[in-house]
């Protein structure tokens, strides 16, 4: 860590990655043109952003200077400094030319430019949440699992956690000092926060498909300029998101969250906790699962099959289990409703000090809102694993080998369930 404090507030680094050449920069250049509208001074806030798309194109740099300034940055061609220190060389960025750098190249070699107390990291491009696989296509590969479909410099979800290993150790901070920002679709989800937990310290996602139109960076670079902790900002930036989706130019139904990362363990184990008794009901061929089926599709997360509300799922399966209780006469069946309802309760004490903040805008519907933190879980609606975009489903060998399904069974939980 490093032992003066730096002059600076806050750095921002975007990084962008996306499946298109001349419209992404096209799109990228907007948004850089965004950020220089904020005003802000150098001495405390600096940007740097990271753009690369697929060959022909070439990966470019900008800083984002003051009074609007955009001064193009060098990107080294060789990547034997940006590689020091990593564990193991990437054999596709390693293969020549001037390939792209992923997330840690990027803030191994712009960082030591751009110290400052704590660190804005934001991940741009197509998000999906979980991994899927393309089934429809002809040739389709089982094992394709992205962030940025499509992109040369894709970043997997299972592979996420290690693209930003250490991150905070090369910013030379603690994790609390970085917030890192998705400005994509889909990406506040429990098992995506679940990867990010030993790097990060606090995210901001959006819980639903974004139009292009994307974070409003203006505003969001003028919130820096106060005197707010990393937590406070976060839950601003996902407050502020939410209100530019409800102006007249972007109205669109979207929520967003603002996570304390340090917090998801203990949401581990106790979603860890529910998903032993819920297999227990599965064990037992007697059980009626429906109730579960019920609390499923009352949770079921606005504009996507896949997923599910966790605040909702869980509240209401407490209120299921509440009923069922007063209705129980078996001894054995009341033990076990009891530590569902108790397991479940703790889940959502949990979740709410997990989500400093959920916004929705203006136009998401009342009825999805009323229980929902704006974070999802993976649950499909039935075994072809299908979610709302046309010829995707769920990668399952990919989503099995998540941390967040290894540590709580939840993968396999729903695999038997929907059997």
């Amino acid at each position: 860590m490093n032992a003066q404090i730096p002059e600076l507030k806050w750095t921002v680094m975007v990084y962008m990655a996306a499946d298109t050449g001349e419209s992404f920069y096209l799109k990228a250049m907007e948004d850089i043109r965004e950020m220089a509208a904020a005003e802000f001074k150098p001495d405390e806030i600096r940007v740097v952003v990271y753009a690369v798309a697929p060959p022909p194109w070439a990966a470019k740099c900008w800083e984002v200077t003051e009074g609007g300034g955009i001064k193009e940055l060098a990107v080294l061609p060789d990547l034997t400094k940006v590689n020091a220190g990593l564990k193991k060389a990437d054999p596709v960025l390693m293969g020549g030319g001037n390939p792209p750098l992923s997330v840690v190249q990027f803030v191994n070699e712009f960082a030591p430019q751009f110290e400052a107390q704590h660190y804005l990291v934001v991940l741009w491009g197509h998000g999906e949440g979980i991994d899927w696989s393309e089934k429809l296509l002809k040739t389709p590969d089982p094992e394709v699992k992205r962030f940025a479909q499509g992109s040369q410099s894709a970043m997997h979800l299972g592979e996420l956690g290690k693209v930003i290993s250490n991150v905070e150790f090369r910013l030379g901070v603690d994790a609390d000092k970085i917030v890192l920002g998705f400005d994509s679709c889909l990406m506040s989800m429990i098992e995506v926060h679940y990867e990010l937990k030993k790097s990060m310290g606090w995210a901001i996602a959006a819980n639903d498909e974004i139009p292009d139109t994307g974070w409003p960076y203006t505003n969001i670079l003028n919130l820096l300029k106060g005197k707010d902790s990393p937590d406070v900002v976060a839950a601003k930036i996902a407050e502020e998101c939410a209100k530019w989706y409800s102006t007249k130019i972007n109205k669109s139904s979207v929520s967003f969250s603002a996570c304390n990362l340090k917090n998801i363990g203990a949401v581990a184990d106790a979603v860890k906790e529910v998903t032993t008794e819920l297999e227990s009901s599965l064990a037992d061929p007697t059980s009626n699962l429906q109730w579960i089926r019920e609390a499923r599709d009352f949770a079921e997360d606005y504009g996507e099959t896949a997923y599910v509300d966790l605040n909702a799922f869980y509240t209401k399966l407490r209120e299921i289990s509440e009923s069922r209780l007063k209705k129980a006469t078996d001894d054995k069946e009341k033990v076990s409703l009891n530590k569902l309802i108790k397991a479940t309760r703790r889940v959502c004490e949990l979740l709410s000090q997990f989500v400093m903040k959920s916004s929705f805008s203006d136009e998401y519907p009342q009825k999805y809102m009323n229980d929902s933190l704006a974070v999802s879980i993976c649950f499909p609606d039935s075994q072809d694993l299908k979610g709302s975009l046309e010829g995707l489903q769920i990668n399952w060998n990919s989503y099995e080998r998540l941390s967040f399904s290894e540590v709580t069974g939840w993968a396999k939980f729903v695999r038997g369930f929907l059997a």
